[in-house]
């Protein structure tokens, strides 16, 4: 971690993702460092209603706070074996209260929960807004599938897949990756090439092997900058997009 960043912001929710970042962030804490969890709450809004009201009145602010300081301690108690700060319970929108707590933060982690098609191809709205918005690395992770629910797996190594371009900003990646990567996982340095194709047709003046060559260049020089590491680090380049 850097010396003016303290940790790792963790979203709280209670759903399945949620609790898989939770336990996520709770099995790295020797890398990511100390939890902060937040928990941000709204009040409903019913449709056509000018308040936020959805039958009758809605509870004061103060019993909201304190239903949602309960619900996040129920949540913890899924890591209870983890140190964590004092979880930070907030009124408004998660993804401006996330932002707002991570600000000196190292990484926040949230999970992301889809329903049916959609789940392969969107993130959901916190993580997508965090994604874009966040000044820090955002990690999302996704809700376990119905046959993957068991996290016996956790302490296995791990393969990590880095995509590189030749970018500062891809370098910073890699880096952040190795940072995080632990002694015996696999870290995939990758970069791609592609013919530039005319409108039906190959351009004939472009060198398929040259431009692989100039890919995997790219990689090798990536890789370079990291040095010596626990993990292992290999390079691989792959036509396409």
């Amino acid at each position: 971690m850097t010396d003016d960043r303290w940790g790792t912001v963790i979203g709280l929710d209670g759903s399945p993702a949620g609790i898989a970042a939770l336990r996520w962030a709770a099995q790295r804490i020797d890398t990511v460092g100390p939890l902060r969890p937040v928990l941000a709450w709204e009040y409903p809004v019913a449709p056509f209603l000018p308040g936020p009201l959805a039958m009758g009145a809605a509870p004061p602010a103060e019993a909201m706070e304190s239903a949602a300081a309960e619900a996040a301690a129920g949540f913890l108690a899924e890591i209870e074996s983890t140190p964590y700060e004092e979880p930070v319970v907030r009124m408004g929108q998660p993804e401006e209260v996330l932002l707002h707590v991570a600000d000196d933060a190292e990484l926040v982690v949230v999970g992301c929960r889809s329903q049916g098609l959609v789940r392969k191809y969107l993130l959901g709205s916190t993580s997508r807004h965090l994604l874009h918005q966040a000044e820090v690395p955002v990690v999302v992770v996704p809700e376990p599938d119905d046959d993957h629910r068991d996290d016996s797996d956790a302490d296995r190594p791990q393969r990590i897949l880095v995509g590189v371009d030749g970018s500062e900003n891809a370098l910073a990646a890699l880096h952040w990756a190795t940072d995080h990567a632990r002694a015996g996982d696999e870290i995939t340095v990758v970069s791609s090439w592609k013919t530039p194709v005319g409108i039906g047709y190959d351009i004939p003046q472009f060198d398929q092997e040259h431009l692989r060559a100039a890919a995997l260049q790219e990689v090798h020089d990536a890789i370079d900058t990291v040095g010596e590491h626990e993990a292992e680090i290999r390079g691989e380049v792959a036509e396409g997009d």
